[in-house]
């Protein structure tokens, strides 16, 4: 195992670069009121993952999803004693333990950007490797509110992914066969979708107010969303009436979170 490290030295040592690897770095002293320069220093974590060859790689992607997508957690005191504490807009439910989630991005008042990650490879473990089915409505829940539609979207979540363009993919030229093939993606039925291996995908999930909708078993993908637009559009005929009669909606619980990471800093 090779680590490499940050190193500061005041004399060349003669491995190559013909100067001392001397990086300086200048930082304002609020004690002291001047500019004061110091040798540069890099520090950060190394982590060793040991395990069975059959579990390595889900531990491995366990400790990589929870370092990179550390959760957020912020605080403040009530502004005033009708200002709740918390922002109780969007509740989040346990994701499967080989789906991760990308990105959470507000599109309107009603709808949000989600983009779901399958964290494994194929036959990179026995089960994880496994397609994953996620149901939205599962997922996500708001207050006096419930999932309405879900879209896919392309992945960079400029338009919605077009019927002719979902299972185009790249076909690669091999040597052999062995590697030739790879799961067809699978498109959105209801408020459920299924990843297959290493898919990241993004979506388009709105909400509205009032009870589930219910879709048919054997239904097909465009009746579901016919319906689901039926019920919005039925909900959210006074978008303006319900954000204050509910007092709340998604633009302002963000705007509220993001005032609340600025009061901390």
């Amino acid at each position: 195992m090779e680590v490499m490290v940050h190193r500061r030295l005041l004399a060349d040592d003669g491995k190559g670069v013909s100067e001392h690897l001397n990086e300086t770095e200048s930082v304002f002293d609020s004690v002291a009121k001047k500019n004061v320069t110091k040798g540069l220093a890099v520090r950060g974590n190394f982590f060793i993952n040991v395990d069975s060859a059959e579990d390595s790689m889900r531990s491995l992607r366990s400790k990589m999803e929870s370092q990179f997508f550390r959760p957020l957690t912020a605080y403040r005191k009530p502004v005033a004693n009708d200002v709740k504490a918390k922002v109780p807009w969007l509740t989040v439910s346990e994701f499967p333990p080989n789906v991760g989630l990308t990105t959470v991005q507000e599109l309107s008042k009603q709808c949000l950007m989600v983009r779901l990650s399958h964290l494994y490879a194929v036959e990179e473990h026995a089960t994880l490797s496994q397609p994953a089915t996620v149901d939205f409505s599962a997922l996500f829940s708001v207050k006096n509110s419930v999932v309405s539609e879900v879209t896919e979207l392309v992945l960079t979540g400029t338009k919605e992914l077009r019927a002719e363009d979902e299972r185009v993919g790249l076909e690669w030229k091999t040597t052999d066969d062995a590697y030739g093939w790879s799961p067809q993606s699978l498109p959105v039925k209801g408020t459920t979708v299924v990843l297959q291996a290493v898919e990241v995908r993004a979506f388009r999930v709105c909400f509205a107010k009032g009870s589930a909708v219910a879709v048919e078993e054997g239904g097909s993908d465009a009746e579901s969303k016919k319906k689901a637009a039926e019920v919005g559009a039925k909900d959210m005929d006074d978008v303006d009436s319900w954000e204050q009669e509910e007092g709340y909606s998604f633009g302002a619980a963000l705007q509220d979170l993001a005032d609340l990471i600025g009061l901390e800093r």
